[in-house]
C-alpha cells in the first residue's frame, strides 16, 4: 500500500478510527495521512485563516496525530484541513491513497450517516477500499472474515482480505450464505434437497483452494451457511478482527449500497468493516499460485 487516509472528527468514534488506521499502516510499513473536513463556506463568507472553526480544526487532528503516533511512534503521520462537503473532499484525498478509514457512531441512521455522505459516494466513484469504524474489539481475534459469492466484487474483496491477513499474520475465513430463494425453492415448501447446491459449493471450494494456495502462509477456513449473507455474517464478525465485503460499485449509490449485503453488514456487524470496490488491477478470474510467495 502507498499511504492509508483516515478521517476524523474529532469524535471518540473519529479517534477510533485514527487508531485503527495507524496500526494497520503500521502492520504494511505504510505512511497515515489525517483529514479533517471543515464545514462548506458560502460565497458571501470568506474563510479566515485565524477563524474558530479553523482553530479547531487543527485541534482535531492535532490530537489525532498523537493519538495515531501512541499507536505507531515510529511511523509517517501527516495531516490535512479540507473544507467543503465531506465525501467530495475526501474523494480528491483519495487521489495518492489506498485505502480510506471513516469512524461512525453506533446511534442514528447508518444509511444517512455513512452511505448518503460519504461511504456510499466515495465507493461508488473511487476504487480504494473504505474501511468502517464503529465497534473495535477489545479481544485479537487474528481472524479476517469475508463474504463470497463467486462475483467479480467478492474476488476483490477475498483479494483485500488475503493481503490484510498476510500483513497481519491472521487467517482468512470465508463465509457463503446462501437464501432459500436463491436455489429455486421458495419458504415454505419444505427444506432444500440433498445436492441442490452441492455443484455451487464445489465451485465455491475450488475457487478459495486456488486463492489459499496462491497465500500459503495464509490459514483459510470456508463456512457455508444456508441462511441470509448478512446474517452469516454479523453471526462471523463476533468473533473477527475485521469483516471485508465487496461493491458492485455500478450506478447510483441506492442500487450500489442501499439495502445490499455491503449496507446490511455495515449496520449488523460488530467489528470494522472494508467495503471493497473494483480494486486498481482488477482480476475477474483468481490468482494463479505461485509457491512460497503471495500474489501481488
Amino acid at each position: 500500500m502507498g499511504r492509508i487516509t483516515v478521517a476524523t472528527d474529532g469524535t471518540t468514534t473519529g479517534t477510533a478510527a485514527v487508531r485503527w488506521a495507524a496500526r494497520d499502516a503500521a502492520m504494511r510499513g505504510c505512511p497515515l495521512r489525517i483529514v479533517h473536513v471543515l464545514p462548506p463556506v458560502g460565497e458571501w463568507v470568506r474563510p479566515v485563516a485565524g477563524s474558530a472553526s479553523v482553530d479547531a480544526g487543527r485541534k482535531v487532528v492535532a490530537e489525532a496525530a498523537t493519538a495515531a503516533r501512541g499507536v505507531n511512534p515510529s511511523g509517517t503521520v501527516t495531516t490535512a484541513i479540507r473544507r467543503g462537503p465531506i465525501a467530495e473532499e475526501l474523494v480528491k484525498e483519495l487521489g495518492a491513497a489506498d485505502a480510506l478509514v471513516l469512524g461512525t457512531e453506533r446511534h442514528g441512521s447508518l444509511a444517512a450517516l455513512v452511505i448518503s455522505t460519504a461511504c456510499g459516494r466515495i465507493v461508488e466513484r473511487t476504487m480504494p477500499p473504505v474501511v468502517v469504524v464503529r465497534d473495535v474489539p477489545e479481544t485479537h481475534h487474528g481472524e479476517i472474515v469475508v463474504g463470497f459469492d463467486r462475483s467479480a466484487g467478492a474476488r476483490h474483496a477475498l483479494r483485500f482480505a488475503f493481503d490484510e491477513a498476510a500483513n497481519r499474520g491472521a487467517r482468512v475465513r470465508v463465509v457463503v450464505g446462501w437464501t432459500v430463494a436463491a436455489t429455486g425453492y421458495e419458504f415454505g415448501f419444505g427444506t432444500v434437497p440433498d445436492g441442490v447446491l452441492a455443484e455451487d459449493q464445489r465451485a465455491v471450494e475450488d475457487e478459495i483452494a486456488t486463492w489459499a494456495a496462491a497465500y500459503p502462509h495464509v490459514e483459510v477456513e470456508t463456512t457455508i451457511r444456508l441462511q441470509n449473507p448478512v446474517t452469516a455474517l454479523a453471526a462471523a464478525s463476533a468473533h473477527a478482527d475485521l469483516v471485508v465485503v465487496g461493491s458492485r460499485g455500478r450506478g447510483t449509490v441506492r442500487s450500489a449500497l442501499l439495502g445490499s449485503v455491503s449496507h446490511g453488514v455495515l449496520r449488523h456487524a460488530r467489528c470494522p468493516v472494508a467495503v471493497v470496490g473494483q480494486i486498481r488491477t482488477p482480476r475477474e478470474q483468481a490468482p494463479t499460485p505461485t509457491a512460497g510467495a503471495a500474489a501481488t
